[in-house]
């Protein structure tokens, strides 16, 4: 949510979201129901996450700085606001906590994930061709065979929580021809294939996730079962 924003109470009435969540002093996820803008005044479920004096600091420089380079002047609100990540949302507290919301804003980027696993894996904005529809063809040629070897991964036994989505995309495309040649031949070769997959992934490999990370499996389960 914008620091300027227009913020008003459920009778309408303008409040001051700084003295409203300064009130607040034990909590650190503070949700309220409120309604925004000026005019149409939409009702929204706001959840303030209080950060650390650390974070608050390391946020107000990284204001200062970036008001600095357009030559501008950080506005009042904007800095006194810095000590709280703003989300506003229309889901009901009823369906998510707080804490929820937050874990789920904290990991958007895993869809960025995917589209950056099809580009440097599968190669997919990439082509020598001029010619649309070749590109085209290509294109789609290149979405089958990611879904095929997403499709193997999980039947080889991919563990999302132990290992990094990236590297084991790069480990199943280095099998992409034995798979190919064992669909030719028979089901058996390709289910023989697959066992082979499948023993490296008990065997763990060079497709383990860099340990001392949290995994987006932990964050989301931690939300869950300590909301």
């Amino acid at each position: 949510m914008k620091a300027n924003s227009y913020l008003a109470d459920e009778n309408g009435e303008r409040i001051d979201l700084e003295k409203t969540l300064k009130a607040e002093v034990e909590n650190t996820y503070i949700p309220k129901t409120l309604r925004i803008g000026k005019r149409k005044q939409l009702r929204v479920y706001l959840i303030a996450e209080k950060l650390s004096e650390a974070e608050t600091n390391k946020r107000r420089r990284s204001i200062r700085c970036r008001a600095k380079r357009k030559a501008q002047t950080p506005s009042k609100a904007l800095l006194r606001l810095a000590g709280y990540n703003l989300y506003i949302t229309n889901t009901e507290e009823r369906q998510l906590t707080p804490k929820q919301v937050c874990a789920s804003v904290g990991i958007r980027w895993q869809v960025e994930l995917m589209y950056k696993c099809f580009k440097s894996i599968g190669k997919l904005h990439v082509s020598r061709s001029q010619k649309p529809y070749r590109i085209l063809s290509e294109i789609y040629a290149k979405l089958i065979a990611l879904l095929i070897q997403h499709a193997v991964m999980l039947v080889a036994g991919y563990r999302h929580i132990q290992q990094s989505f990236i590297k084991t995309a790069k480990h199943i495309a280095g099998y992409a021809r034995l798979l190919t040649l064992s669909f030719h031949r028979s089901k058996t070769a390709l289910r023989e294939t697959l066992k082979t997959i499948r023993c490296s992934f008990e065997n763990g490999g060079t497709f383990q996730r860099s340990t001392g990370k949290n995994t987006t499996f932990w964050k989301l389960k931690e939300a869950t079962e300590n909301p």
